[in-house]
């Protein structure tokens, strides 16, 4: 029996060739963006679980009442005092551990590497599940000046020979003795090291250990066996008042409040200052999914309309059936079974084009994702589940109705379409198109909003900056000489130093003391230290006073300049002349000599706040030089040159500061870029099912069209008749899809401290274009039907 409805299957497809490609094409290819986006979500969702306790391991993280940062008053960071305290006052506590990042030179020989690693302590193995593959984890990392190494790190600076006990030099400064040797850390972790550093080692550390007030590391628990995390929860108010209540004496509102995180929520849920990597969102792996099964329900809907319009077509295979003794089941069964055949071959096909087009989705997406069935049975019983399931929610449909008929009825009606059905093919195309001009308006509004961040004038002139990381304290005290040798070159037109770029300020204080200050009110302002033609480089506007100048000697030691709207909220009307202390001495008292136009110094996320800017010449960590837009490597290359003649042990590196503050939008240009894509992949399969079903209404019509045509109708009459059923049903699909798409994107959009405005117009030109797609589609089908020859279209049924 099953032999038989396989060869029956086959034959029905064979048969009608154009509609079985057009529905095997577009299920594939809608098949093809839910695997890639569903590989995208699976590696998403794995994050930190690879570790054996990973369901029991949490961070500490802390919330600061009144004290934002970056909009956000959260923090990853913790006191280096917590990890021991936690241990030794919560007995649901298994082990705690305390890490860190850190990014130094480590070289041997003449070999010198600028990596990126991590602090760690001695119960670092104890928490997290990274395969040791030499060395004992409990002693590790417990020695100062030891270090634990990566295989490919190790083999970068020993080949093939054996690292342990060997030695590497760290920062040009420690000798660190190699005590393991680890697998590659996995991927899908929320922090990543090549090198691990033992705690000790650091004097920052050990200077530290006592100290509630430094909040500089990362601490993590394991929670005991058997044991719920409330009870930490329920214990953690009345630990932090006894820890920090002496550092909150006079604002014991400020008190900071400690709480805990899964250490699988980290990457998606973990939005905070201070993150040790950048994480994902779980509203961008929310918003890819919708796409995944929007696309996937449009190829399925392309299915069920061309599956129902063609069942009238086989209205006498079903009734001589009947007649012969078949039962409802047996053709329930066999029509089910032509559609989960027709959805296997295009899983197949699907798997082919994932594999194909992986690589690019991986540049898309920014992730490491593999496709190998021999490794991944899971992921081939998944695909095989997914093909019979949308080969049966396909096909049910025309299966219900075709084996419901009764076989007088049947052979009666033989061929006529059934005006019962319309209703169906009708409601799924307004679906499908609903679905579509959803993704058409997402699309504009996401390319809007960033096209309005990229080309509204932030205040900041970006245009051929290039940012030089200095990481040598040496090279510091060089400055001047660097300067000399740059400005020598004929491309650079000026150079000047920060310790941060204009487009990203991260450095934030709040001022206490100010002239005509009158209450104990504080004024949290991001502060930057930069030097002379920093705000000619720029093209900062100065509103009030002047910019930093060589001609003021004394600029160098204590000169300000604020921004607007730290100005505003000191509460001066004229800032000019006033000093603010600023740090803890009183030499760190510097005197307002400009004021600056707001500009944006953070992304479009944040509302523009307090900025202040102070000479220090000495203080920076970036070389910042404005170059001519002509033989860009020739000029990158004499930098490159003249900078290892000043720092030799460290590696020249550097970006544009339009690529520094474009990646600021990162995400927003990934989500930009998969809207773009799979709104025309949808596009494409919306219209073949269109097609295809276009194809078969004009086949059905053209005894009509035949009769129309004799009694006078025009080719412009012929194509209304035709494709205004479809009109109306876009225009229905567009009704549905308006506040739809509006309240979703009014959400995203809500993320944006300057965003665009939702207007008519981007719904509308969704609209259109849909129905410009949709009419051109029809068209096509109507226009040869109504040029067909009337003699032949009389011949006829």
């Amino acid at each position: 029996m099953f032999r038989n409805y396989l060869t029956i299957a086959l034959r029905n497809l064979s048969k009608h060739t154009g509609y079985s490609l057009i529905n095997i094409l577009g299920l594939a290819v809608g098949m093809m963006c839910f695997i890639l986006i569903s590989l995208f979500v699976r590696i998403e969702l794995s994050y930190d679980r690879f570790h054996e306790k990973a369901d029991r391991i949490f961070r500490v993280v802390k919330e600061d009442p009144g004290n934002f940062y970056l909009g956000n008053n959260h923090y990853a960071v913790t006191p280096i005092p917590l990890a021991p305290a936690l241990a030794a006052e919560f007995p649901a506590i298994e082990i705690v551990t305390r890490i860190d990042n850190v990014t130094e030179l480590i070289s041997k020989d003449d070999l010198k590497v600028y990596e990126d690693g991590m602090w760690g302590d001695e119960h670092f193995f104890d928490v997290f599940s990274y395969q040791l593959v030499s060395g004992d984890p409990r002693t590790a990392l417990k020695e100062p000046n030891t270090i634990v190494l990566s295989r490919s790190m190790a083999a970068r600076f020993f080949g093939d020979s054996d690292p342990m006990g060997q030695t590497l030099l760290f920062r040009n400064e420690k000798t660190l003795r190699v005590t393991g040797l680890l697998e590659d850390p996995p991927e899908n972790a929320h922090f990543t090291f090549n090198y691990l550093v033992s705690f000790p080692t650091s004097e920052n550390f050990v200077r530290n250990q006592d100290i509630w007030d430094s909040n500089s590391w990362y601490t993590y628990f394991v929670l005991r066996a058997g044991h719920s995390i409330e009870e930490v929860e329920s214990g953690l108010p009345a630990f932090t008042k006894t820890h920090l209540a002496d550092s909150f004496t006079r604002r014991p509102e400020r008190m900071s409040r400690f709480y805990v995180q899964p250490l699988t929520d980290i990457h998606l849920f973990s939005h905070i200052n201070f993150d040790l990597d950048r994480s994902g969102d779980i509203k961008y792996v929310y918003m890819f999914s919708c796409v995944a099964l929007v696309i996937l329900l449009i190829a399925c809907i392309n299915y069920m309309n061309l599956a129902t319009a063609r069942s009238a077509a086989r209205f006498r295979e079903v009734g001589v059936r009947k007649v012969v003794g078949a039962v409802r089941g047996q053709l329930m069964v066999q029509f089910i079974g032509e559609s989960v055949v027709l959805s296997l071959i295009a899983v197949a096909l699907a798997s082919i084009l994932v594999a194909l087009l992986l690589p690019t989705f991986n540049t898309l997406v920014e992730r490491a994702i593999s496709l190998d069935f021999s490794k991944d049975g899971l992921l081939m019983i998944g695909l095989v589940c997914v093909g019979v399931g949308v080969g049966v929610v396909s096909g049910s449909y025309p299966a219900v109705i075709l084996s419901g008929a009764r076989p007088a009825v049947i052979i009666r009606q033989s061929n006529r379409s059934g005006s019962r059905k319309a209703w169906l093919r009708n409601t799924l195309v307004v679906g499908q198109f609903a679905a579509t001009i959803m993704l058409i308006a997402g699309t504009l509004v996401i390319d809007g909003q960033l096209d309005y961040m990229r080309t509204t004038d932030i205040g900041v002139d970006r245009d051929h900056v290039v940012v030089i990381d200095v990481e040598d304290a040496e090279t510091r005290k060089q400055y001047e000489s660097i300067r000399g040798e740059f400005m020598s070159h004929r491309n650079i037109i000026m150079t000047t130093t920060s310790s941060s770029m204009p487009t990203r300020i991260s450095s934030q204080t709040a001022l206490s003391d100010w002239d005509g200050r009158s209450d104990d009110t504080r004024v949290p302002i991001y502060t930057a230290s930069v030097n002379y033609d920093y705000v000619e480089m720029f093209g900062l506007d100065v509103v009030e006073g002047r910019g930093f100048s060589r001609e003021f000697p004394s600029d160098s030691k204590g000169a300000l300049m604020l921004n607007e709207t730290a100005v505003e909220q000191i509460g001066w009307e004229s800032a000019v002349g006033k000093t603010i202390k600023f740090w803890g001495s009183e030499n760190d008292r510097g005197t307002v000599v400009g004021v600056l136009k707001d500009y944006h110094m953070h992304s479009f996320h944040q509302e523009i706040e307090p900025l202040m800017l102070y000479m220090r010449p000495d203080r920076f960590s970036r070389i910042l030089v404005k170059i001519e837009p002509h033989d860009i490597p020739e000029t990158i290359a004499f930098m490159e040159e003249k900078m290892k003649g000043f720092s030799p042990d460290y590696p020249f590196t550097y970006e544009f500061l339009d690529d520094a503050f474009n990646r600021m939008y990162k995400t927003e240009q990934t989500l930009s870029r998969v809207f773009t894509y799979f709104t025309g992949i949808g596009l494409v399969i919306a219209c073949l099912g269109l097609f295809g079903l276009a194809a078969f209404m004009a086949e059905q019509r053209t005894r009509e069209i035949g009769v129309r045509k004799v009694l006078g109708a025009s080719l412009s009459n012929i194509m209304w008749i035709m494709s205004r059923d479809f009109a109306y049903l876009i225009i229905i699909a567009f009704a549905i899809a308006v506040p739809v798409s509006f309240y979703a994107m009014e959400q995203w959009l809500d993320a944006f401290a300057y965003r665009i405005e939702l207007g008519a117009g981007i719904f509308l030109l969704s609209g259109f274009g849909a129905f410009l797609i949709a009419w051109c589609t029809v068209s096509w089908q109507s226009l040869r039907a109504a040029r067909a020859n009337p003699a032949e279209s009389l011949q006829y049924e």
